[in-house]
């Protein structure tokens, strides 16, 4: 069984406006998977 690469971009540095196109820019250029951070500040 063969290990199999992905490519995997993160959307940390998209256009955040614009974040349905990035994606859509993002998934034309061939890219396997899409990475988003969530970062949750002030829960305790």
């Amino acid at each position: 069984m063969g290990v199999e690469a992905k490519i995997v971009l993160s959307m940390l540095s998209s256009d955040f406006t614009n974040l349905g196109s990035e994606a859509q820019r993002m998934l034309h250029s061939g890219v396997d998977w899409l990475h988003m951070d969530i970062i949750v500040v002030g829960i305790s």
